[in-house]
């Protein structure tokens, strides 16, 4: 686990710092220790709180790799969401219990009763491009999900590209506008 947390820690910091200097691995490790001794922040505020100190200590900020002027917070609140979200994949591959299926549930397209699945209404592949466009509204999240059954996830991932998913179908609401979809 340590080594897939340390990876990931480091991967994502450097995707969004940079190499960072001479403190760079300390900063990682700051994290990690962080990480097993209290768990994983429970949401990007939490992760503030607990991390950007040790961040700013080691001289790293996020930056803005396409030139264009963006909001400082904005590349913060990215910076640390992204964070949560590979260690949380990361301390889950280690366990081996990479879940596919939510609890049986209602699928929000179908609304049949079904183990489910999760489907990022903004994939995680294209989160860079969705980032450097401010393509997500300030009141949505590029990390919303929606549990939906392996019938429609799949019905969904073959409707279209994820770039295009993202860009025009981030909605339960506008895939199930599409005739495709909301017949399955």
């Amino acid at each position: 686990e340590e080594v897939l947390l340390t990876a990931e820690i480091s991967k994502c910091l450097r995707r969004h710092c940079g190499d960072g200097g001479d403190m760079f691995d300390f900063a990682v490790e700051s994290i990690l220790a962080d990480v097993q001794e209290d768990g994983v922040p429970k949401d990007v505020d939490a992760a503030l709180c607990r991390w950007s100190s040790t961040l700013e200590d080691c001289e790293l900020k996020p930056f803005d790799d396409d030139d264009e002027d963006e909001d400082t917070s904005e590349l913060v609140v990215n910076m640390y969401g992204d964070l949560i979200e590979g260690i949380q994949g990361a301390i889950a591959e280690a366990k081996g219990d990479i879940v596919e299926y939510l609890s049986s549930d209602q699928c929000e397209m179908c609304e049949r009763v079904t183990p489910l699945t999760r489907h990022h209404l903004w994939p995680t592949s294209e989160h860079d491009f969705f980032k450097k466009r401010n393509l997500c509204q300030p009141d949505r999240s590029l990390h919303e999900v929606a549990a939906v059954c392996r019938p429609c996830h799949t019905a969904i991932h073959a409707f279209a590209d994820e770039r295009t998913l993202g860009e025009s179908y981030n909605t339960i609401e506008s895939l199930l506008e599409v005739e495709q979809l909301r017949k399955f």
